[in-house]
């Protein structure tokens, strides 16, 4: 099993379980990862994808705001969460 200290794997293993749809097992590791370093926006704003394409709205939500507050600029956001933040902005429901 991969561990978050394994760094020249990490990107291979996020590619891979992404074009699998395998987002259970994303969180799994993003958690991990947050467990090493709690505050680091862009795990934060990546967990957020994972949940929200799991249908957790509400948890990706707080995860986003996580994330904001430590300074990730919205750019730098997945695209399904700027996405999110964009219909949110507008007042439209997220699908």
């Amino acid at each position: 099993r991969l561990k978050p200290g394994h760094a020249p794997y990490q990107q291979g293993f996020i590619d891979a379980a992404k074009q699998h749809g395998d987002w259970a097992q994303l969180e799994s590791f993003y958690r991990g990862l947050l467990f090493a370093q709690p505050t680091h926006a862009a795990t934060l704003a990546a967990l957020a994808e994972a949940v929200l394409r799991q249908g957790r709205v509400d948890e990706a939500k707080a995860l986003i705001q996580q994330a904001l507050k430590n300074n990730l600029p919205r750019t730098e956001m997945p695209e399904l969460v700027q996405s999110y933040l964009s219909a949110t902005a507008a007042g439209q429901p997220f699908q």
